[in-house]
């Protein structure tokens, strides 16, 4: 499985969802923060080397969802000064 096939399938996944509020939106960015949060303690605390590489495919995906929905909230207008590197 690569990168980009997962990255991918992340973005559809989060494209069908939609978003019938603000909050709902916002919610998704705590949400995503929190993931980004989780897979860097998991990539800090396995040593296996198949699982580093999940770890890493992982929060390319989480990174990708977090880049979409931030794109989403500048369209809707939304002033969010969340910042996850």
């Amino acid at each position: 499985m690569n990168k980009s096939f997962i990255i991918n399938n992340i973005k559809l996944k989060v494209c069908e969802e939609g978003f019938s509020n603000k909050d709902e939106l916002l919610e998704a960015i705590d949400k995503v923060i929190c993931e980004l949060e989780a897979i860097r303690n998991y990539f800090d605390n396995v040593q296996d080397p198949k699982l580093i590489e999940v770890a890493v495919y992982t929060e390319a995906a989480v990174k990708a969802k977090y880049d979409y929905l931030i794109k989403e909230a500048k369209r809707l207008g939304l002033n969010c000064n969340i910042v996850a590197s």
